[in-house]
C-alpha cells in the first residue's frame, strides 16, 4: 500500500543516517518499484530524492544529480510546490558538491522563497544552512555566522531535530575555525557531537572528525589533529564515502606538512588531488592542489608549482573563493 511505502523511506531514510547505505539503498529502492506499478508519482520523487541522497553521500553525484531532477519533474507534473522546493534543494547541494556554486544558490534562493510561502520553517533553516555552506566557502564569514545562527535559533524555537542542531553546530565549528576562534570552534563541535550521538547517526561522522582535526591543527596541537583526521577517514573508508575520504587526505597531507613530513604530505595530497578529481569536487581538487603547491618550496619544484597555481586558481576565481585566492597570490608573488 502507499502507506507503506512511505514506512519504507522513512526506515531508508533512518538506515542512510546511520551509515547503512545498501539497506538504505533497498528499501528507496524497493519503495520506487512498487510505486511505479501503483500509480504513485509522489512516493516515486520521494524514492528519487532518497537514492540521489544516499548517492551524493558516497561521491556519485552524477548519479544523484539525475535521481533528484526526476524527483523535481515529477513534482512539477504533479503541481506539488512543497515537493519541488524539496528537490531543488537537493538539487541544489550537488550543484555545491560540483562547484557550481552561481547554480546551486539560485536553487536555494527558488527553494526557500516556497518554503516561506508554505510557513515552512524546517525546510527554511536547511535552506539557511545550505547557503551558510556557500558563503564559508568564498570566505564570507560573518555572513555564514549569520545563517547558521539564524537556523538554529529557528529550529531551538520549533524543537527541531538532534541530527540538524548537530549540523549546525557542526558547521559554526567549520566557521569559527577559519576565523581564529578556535576555543568557541570546540564548542560548538563537541556541542555537534554529542548531539549525533544522542540521535545514533554516523552519516556526517567523517566531517565532525575532520573539522576536529583542522581545530586542532590551528592551534598547532599536531598529535590530536592527526589522530582526528585519522579517525575521519576510518570512518570515510568504512561508509564508504569516497569525497569525504579524499578531503580527509587533503588534511592529513596539511599536517605532514605542518609536521616536516615531506614526503608523506605528498603522498596523502597526490591521493586526494586523484580521489577529489574522480567524484568531481572541483574546489575540494583545488584547494588540495594549492596546498601541494605551498609544499613546492624548493627552486627545482618552480614549475610544478607554476602547473598547479594555473589549474586550481582560475576555480577559486570562479567561485569567488577569496581566502584560497589570497593564498595562492601570494605564492605567485613569492616566484
Amino acid at each position: 500500500t502507499p502507506a507503506t511505502l512511505e514506512l519504507r523511506l522513512i526506515a531508508g531514510l533512518i538506515y542512510s543516517r546511520q551509515g547503512e547505505y545498501k539497506k538504505a539503498h533497498e528499501q528507496a529502492l524497493a519503495s520506487l518499484l512498487a510505486a511505479e506499478e501503483l500509480r504513485q508519482p509522489s512516493i516515486v520523487a520521494r524514492a528519487h530524492n532518497l537514492l540521489g541522497s544516499i548517492d551524493r553521500l558516497r561521491g556519485h553525484l552524477d548519479g544523484a544529480a539525475r535521481h533528484f531532477e526526476e524527483a523535481l519533474t515529477l513534482y512539477r507534473e504533479i503541481g506539488n510546490m512543497q515537493g519541488q522546493a524539496l528537490a531543488q534543494n537537493w538539487l541544489a547541494n550537488v550543484w555545491f558538491d560540483l562547484g557550481r556554486w552561481s547554480e546551486a544558490d539560485q536553487y536555494y534562493r527558488n527553494a526557500g522563497q516556497i518554503f516561506n510561502q508554505l510557513g515552512n520553517v524546517y525546510n527554511r533553516v536547511m535552506i539557511d544552512n545550505n547557503l551558510g555552506e556557500i558563503a564559508l566557502n568564498q570566505g564570507r564569514l560573518d555572513e555564514a555566522l549569520l545563517f547558521y545562527r539564524r537556523a538554529l535559533r529557528a529550529l531551538e524555537q520549533i524543537g527541531g531535530s538532534l541530527w540538524v542542531m548537530g549540523t549546525l553546530n557542526l558547521n559554526l565549528g567549520a566557521v569559527q575555525t577559519r576565523r581564529g576562534e578556535t576555543a568557541i570552534a570546540f564548542e560548538h563541535l563537541e556541542r555537534g557531537r554529542e548531539l549525533f550521538a544522542r540521535a545514533k547517526v554516523r552519516d556526517l561522522l567523517p566531517e565532525m572528525h575532520r573539522r576536529l582535526a583542522e581545530a586542532h591543527q590551528a592551534q598547532m596541537a599536531m598529535s590530536a589533529a592527526r589522530h582526528e583526521a585519522e579517525t575521519s577517514l576510518a570512518l570515510a573508508e568504512e561508509l564508504s564515502m569516497l569525497g569525504e575520504e579524499g578531503l580527509t587526505r587533503r588534511t592529513l597531507g596539511s599536517i605532514a606538512a605542518a609536521e616536516g613530513q615531506t614526503d608523506e604530505a605528498e603522498r596523502e595530497l597526490q591521493r586526494a588531488i586523484q580521489i577529489l578529481s574522480q567524484v568531481g569536487d572541483n574546489y575540494g581538487l583545488a584547494c588540495a592542489q594549492l596546498s601541494l603547491a605551498e609544499l613546492c618550496s624548493h627552486a627545482s619544484d618552480a614549475e610544478r608549482r607554476s602547473q598547479l597555481l594555473a589549474e586550481s586558481m582560475p576555480v577559486f576565481e570562479r567561485l569567488g573563493a577569496a581566502l584560497e585566492m589570497g593564498r595562492a597570490q601570494t605564492l605567485v608573488s613569492l616566484a
